[in-house]
Parts: structure tokens; sequence; C-alpha cells
């Protein structure tokens, strides 16, 4: 995870936090799926199944961690590990795929000071000045009009010339 956000240019203090999030959230869903040995017995069921899933997700100025699992209940109380992953994201929410199972996700803001704010960044416009036609240059307006009459023509001929 470190080198995914170090190439995305997040902050330190937030990939930290983020990596702590991951780390609770995958706890969890190891827990949940009551699959505990990194290595179970042989059963024809693993062999189709991706028990646990971890996604990361780059938005303009957030990131974000998905942690699927195959258990399809929703927490209905916060544990442990969800109370620190909610503790350390500015927001977290989890949801029932269509595929099964469920999905726990939480949000970072990709520098500290934008999870202060409560509110997102609004682009300010510049000040420009419209552009300007080439010193010299002074359109001439019956080509223009010749131009559009032949492409008003083109319009009332069919493939081969003729009037349609």
């Amino acid at each position: 995870m470190s080198s995914v956000f170090a190439r995305w240019r997040i902050d330190a203090t937030v990939t930290t936090a983020a990596q702590a999030a991951a780390a609770a959230l995958v706890t969890r869903a190891v827990r949940t799926t009551g699959v505990m040995e990194p290595r179970p017995f042989h059963d024809p069921v693993y062999d189709r199944l991706a028990l646990i899933g971890l996604r990361l997700r780059l938005a303009p100025h957030s990131v974000f961690i998905e942690v699927s699992d195959v258990d399809p209940r929703l927490p209905e109380v916060v544990d442990a590990e969800l109370a620190h992953a909610a503790d350390l994201c500015s927001q977290w929410a989890c949801f029932p795929p269509a595929t099964g199972g469920k999905v726990v996700w939480c949000e970072f803001a990709r520098s500290p000071h934008l999870a202060d704010t409560g509110e997102l960044p609004r682009r300010v416009p510049r000040r420009t000045q419209p552009p300007r036609p080439p010193e010299g240059l002074i359109p001439d307006v019956e080509l223009m009009r010749r131009v559009r009459d032949s492409l008003t023509a083109l319009d009332k001929t069919d493939e081969w010339g003729d009037e349609a």
C-alpha cells in the first residue's frame, strides 16, 4: 500500500492512517469469514472463491479503501476494528454488492488540511482575456457567405451532384 500511495503522492500521515485502517478492516474481514488460516485445507469452494479483497481508489481529493468479503451480514454493531478505522478516516460505510458478500469502505482526504474544512474545495476561475484575432486579419464577410452558400447547396444535392 505504501508504494501505491507514494506513487500517488499521498501525504505520509494520510498513508500511515490509511494503512492502519486497512489493517483493521482486513482483520475484521478475516474474522467474519471464519477463515483464519493463511492456507485453509483443500476444499473445492476455496478454488473459485476470492474470500477477501482489498481495493484502493484515487479520487481528485480523496483516497478510498474498500475491503470486500463473502460474508453477507452487514455490521450491525461497530466493533473494535470498525471503531478504529472510523477514528482514522473522514467517513466510512458498507454495502452489499450485487455479487454477494459485503464491502466496507473508508475515505481519507489526500492531504490533512482538506479533511478539516468539511466542504469540497472550489475551483477559482481565472480572469482571462477573450482571444483576439491576429493583427491585420480582417474577416472577409463575402468569403464567409460563399462558403455558407456552397455548404447549403451540398445539402440540396444527392451523392451524384443532381438536385434532390
